[in-house]
């Protein structure tokens, strides 16, 4: 299950968020504070190739057809996919670097108190119905993702945003309610952050307008839907295809068919039971990657028996992740120490608790329970994630190492989302809530005292406040991982979660099919993609 919340696309720097920030750090604060700009860099350096092929159609194969056009309170992941190619931010996730680089942004600066960002616009970008983009739209599209009646999947993460002033037709400056280290990150999502017209927004849960590669032109609801290459779009020669047509395949089963079977020539995921099917197939290329997603086992830390910290600890050491992490993603993902994802360019080190169920059984037995326990939890989502559904099985056959019996009942996405996140009436679950390359979006959210989605009701600290206040209101990247790094060794001893594996991107396609760059948010953008003939 994955919830409402960020991620990007392409721009041209060769000074990346990660390099500036790092020079930062050696001239100090004040001495670049005032000049924080993103340079310009060829297409090829974002992923372009330089001998790409244009012109072409690709036949995508999807899961699902879109349920929400608007981009700012769209939250399936597949309605996601498809915005990405359509509409576009202030800023754009570089695929190689993982950095925030300027998209209709061309250039932003930041002031010595850290409360006021300003972006300059690039000129030339303009919106699908030719009009070309200034800082009244910025202001326009940011206000509405803030409007509560908008329901934006983004207004959390651009909460810290107090107003929005226009300096001229090209600039536009945020003021900040405190110092918001990550603006950039948060500004960086296709579909969440897009910039939108005002005139098209009547209309535009039918008939999408952004300033992105591709544009609108059709769908068959259920069936398919189909984008062809905007030429007025501003990084010259992307993209590359005339045409992207999506069909909707709803059976896992049957879409890998249709791309082995040159039906389709892209498949949005492959299903982790199947990849041997895939991988050293002829004409078909498989794509692997280490994702942002993090799958954990969460706790109801208010109610009894997990309201103690000794059990939840007896937990955590009693389970054995790297069988889990192998039994869920049939050997494709790996163990997660933390729930920021190792492929996060803010790195974060703890020692988690040990494996040791002699230890587990003993820390059981100081809580009160030397005779074990009963347990009952449900993997989200019910039978949609299916690696969900073997953790579940794994974990409760670990657990019997210390007396625990477990029920793992499996309930539909609904009733789940009512039992746990609205009314907190499990003791424990299994999800996979977390995405998102920055640690702020896998931690603030869920472990502040005031937390959004703080439904495991973790009493936290004044010290992990402090931590994850800070993390999120510091710039410099090596500083924001040791901060980080204390606010996961606390979770890791505290255990209100226990993250248990990270998940592999996993997508295919025909080998005549180039360019495609995977992100570890599962973006599938297709402005670099190519057809070779």
């Amino acid at each position: 299950m994955r919830e409402s919340e960020n991620r990007r696309a392409p721009s041209l720097t060769t000074m990346t968020r990660r390099t500036l920030l790092t020079r930062a750090s050696k001239l100090g604060l004040a001495a670049y504070i005032g000049s924080l700009a993103a340079e310009t860099a060829p297409s090829w350096a974002l992923g372009g190739a330089e001998r790409a092929q244009s012109g072409g159609n690709i036949r995508v194969g999807i899961a699902a057809g879109p349920v929400n056009l608007d981009p700012h309170s769209s939250t399936l992941l597949g309605d996601q996919q498809l915005l990405e190619n359509i509409y576009r931010g202030l800023t754009v996730l570089n695929p190689k670097t993982l950095s925030p680089v300027g998209e209709i942004a061309e250039s932003w600066t930041v002031s010595r108190d850290e409360l006021t960002w300003t972006f300059g616009l690039r000129p030339g970008v303009r919106f699908h119905n030719g009009r070309e983009v200034t800082a009244h739209d910025v202001k326009f599209s940011i206000e509405r993702i803030l409007d509560p009646a908008t329901k934006a999947s983004a207004a959390g993460d651009l909460a810290p945003i107090a107003a929005i002033h226009v300096v001229d037709r090209r600039t536009v400056a945020f003021k900040l309610k405190n110092r918001y280290g990550i603006l950039p990150v948060a500004l960086q999502e296709p579909a969440w952050s897009a910039i939108i017209p005002p005139e098209a927004v009547a209309n535009i849960g039918t008939r999408p307008v952004g300033t992105g590669p591709f544009q609108w032109v059709s769908q068959v609801p259920n069936t398919s839907v189909t984008l062809e290459k905007f030429a007025g779009y501003w990084r010259k020669p992307l993209p590359y295809l005339a045409r992207l047509d999506y069909r909707v395949i709803a059976d896992e089963n049957a879409k890998l068919e249709a791309l082995l079977n040159k039906q389709v020539d892209f498949i949005d995921a492959v299903p982790l039971a199947q990849v041997a099917q895939v991988e050293h197939r002829s004409g078909i290329n498989l794509v692997r990657f280490q994702s942002s997603l993090v799958n954990e086992l969460g706790f109801n830390c208010k109610a009894k028996p997990f309201s103690d910290v000794r059990v939840r600890q007896a937990v955590a050491m009693s389970l054995n992740r790297k069988q889990i992490a192998n039994a869920a993603t049939y050997g494709q993902g790996g163990p997660a120490q933390t729930m920021v994802s190792p492929s996060s360019p803010i790195k974060v080190h703890v020692s988690p608790l040990p494996y040791d169920p002699v230890r587990a059984k003993a820390l059981l037995a100081a809580a009160g329970y030397p005779n074990g326990l009963s347990l009952s939890f449900s993997p989200c989502g019910g039978t949609a994630f299916p690696d969900m559904q073997l953790a579940s099985e794994v974990i409760a056959y670990q657990l019997q190492s210390i007396g625990i019996t477990s029920a793992t009942p499996t309930e539909p996405a609904s009733k789940w989302v009512d039992n746990v996140i609205t009314n907190h009436n499990e003791q424990a679950f299994v999800c996979g809530l977390v995405s998102g390359l920055d640690p702020d979006q896998h931690l603030f959210r869920y472990f502040d005292s005031n937390g959004l989605f703080n439904f495991s009701q973790y009493p936290s600290t004044p010290t992990l406040d402090h931590l994850l206040l800070e993390g999120r209101e510091t710039i410099d990247p090596a500083t924001r991982s040791k901060i980080y790094s204390q606010a996961c060794q606390i979770l890791a001893d505290q255990v209100p979660w226990i993250p248990l594996y990270w998940l592999p991107g996993l997508v295919a396609m025909a080998t005549r099919v180039k360019g495609f760059l995977p992100e570890p948010e599962l973006n599938l953008r297709f402005d670099t993609v190519w057809i070779q003939t």
